[in-house]
């Protein structure tokens, strides 16, 4: 509503993966009268960014630049900060083994939450102990699958941070 109140409209499109993505791009620049793209979910070495900007086609991405010198606007949530601060809670509670549920080591973000947990753990002086953190794929099962493995341990977890509200 506020785009088209300014004489913008707003299309909205998806791709099976960047290189159909990218195809898409080619023909919208070549058939529309387009000012601009907003790309979502970023990752590492993603190769979206470098052609609109090698094009000088304007962007902006829901997604960090991930190591790149980021050459465009970018917002993205602080994944780190925010399992960290959820270890800090469960610390202040009386929790001393705390478990992680994340996604595979494949994932920026799911590393980046990672980093905030252990970060976290660290900071509330507690060990981090490699039997409970888990990775598995972003499905509410798995989520559930993780958890069950986690509360099967001798020494089991006595709460969990998890990388999504799905796995949660």
């Amino acid at each position: 509503e506020a785009a088209q109140q300014i004489d913008y409209r707003v299309q909205l499109f998806t791709a099976r993966d960047d290189a159909d993505e990218l195809d898409a791009v080619t023909d919208m620049l070549a058939t529309s009268d387009l000012d601009g793209f907003l790309l979502t979910g970023t990752h590492h070495g993603d190769p979206r960014t470098a052609w609109l900007a090698l094009r000088d086609v304007p962007f902006v991405t829901f997604g960090r630049p991930w190591g790149a010198v980021a050459r465009h606007s970018w917002v993205d949530v602080d994944g780190a900060t925010g399992t960290r601060a959820a270890v800090a809670h469960l610390a202040e509670r009386g929790h001393r083994r705390i478990g992680f549920i994340g996604w595979p080591h494949s994932s920026g973000t799911g590393e980046d939450r990672r980093a905030g947990f252990r970060a976290g753990m660290a900071d509330a002086g507690l060990p981090v102990s490699p039997e409970w953190e888990v990775a598995v794929n972003n499905r509410v099962a798995h989520g559930r699958e993780g958890a069950a493995r986690l509360a099967a341990l001798p020494d089991a977890p006595t709460a969990l941070v998890c990388a999504s509200d799905s796995l949660a």
